[in-house]
């Protein structure tokens, strides 16, 4: 991963792929060169619709974490903007960004202010990290592409229930911590190749890589 983040996907039975992600700052876009998190639109078959990725930008947003907040940034977050703009709840991101404040539910478009858009991701945050009121324990994203598996990613720097993500997932805690992601009782972090059972499903840990694409 080009910025140095901490990815730990996790597989769940029947295709859903949920992704844990930490860093100060996190880049996404069309291009693995510039960007942190690949995203380009796939159609079911898992091929790249052309047509709609191509208004992603190489780097086309950024979430920054400062000490006390989450900013959503356009662009790189170096004064380059994307090419056709980022939309939080059909709103044109600014040039200065917009905080991603405690217990919110937007939608994120890439390019597009449409809500049903397969450039459009749902996002929900968690109540706040303690000791830091305006910044959110974890902040939940998901696709709405044609992607044959349920793709997921949680930015996590407090303690997450899987459970809150989505009432099908088990109960199963984790929190991030200096040495990675920590399961609940455990002071090891998750490695990747192992399994784990929780609430009677089999998770995986595995290496990260873009969906439908080889890493180089």
């Amino acid at each position: 991963v080009p910025g140095g983040l901490d990815v730990r996907p996790l597989h769940f039975p029947g295709n859903v792929r949920l992704h844990l992600l930490h860093g100060p700052s996190l880049a996404l876009g069309r291009t693995r060169e510039t960007s942190d998190l690949l995203f380009r639109v796939f159609l079911p078959d898992l091929q790249v619709d052309r047509g709609s990725t191509i208004q992603i930008s190489s780097t086309h947003l950024r979430f920054q974490m400062l000490e006390d907040r989450l900013m959503l940034l356009d662009g790189s977050g170096f004064g380059r903007r994307s090419s056709n703009g980022t939309f939080l709840d059909g709103r044109a991101v600014p040039v200065e960004g917009i905080e991603l404040r405690p217990k919110s539910t937007c939608l994120l478009g890439l390019g597009t202010d449409a809500p049903t858009s397969p450039r459009t991701l749902r996002v929900r945050t968690a109540k706040a990290l303690p000791g830091k009121e305006r910044r959110p324990a974890w902040t939940f994203i998901r696709r709405q592409d044609g992607m044959s598996s349920l793709e997921m990613y949680v930015i996590l720097d407090g303690v997450c229930d899987l459970r809150e993500l989505m009432s099908d997932f088990p109960e199963f805690r984790i929190k991030r911590a200096s040495n990675g992601f920590l399961p609940e009782n455990r002071n090891a972090p998750l490695e990747i190749g192992e399994n784990i059972q929780a609430g009677g499903c089999d998770i995986s840990v595995t290496a990260y890589a873009p969906a439908g694409f080889t890493r180089k």
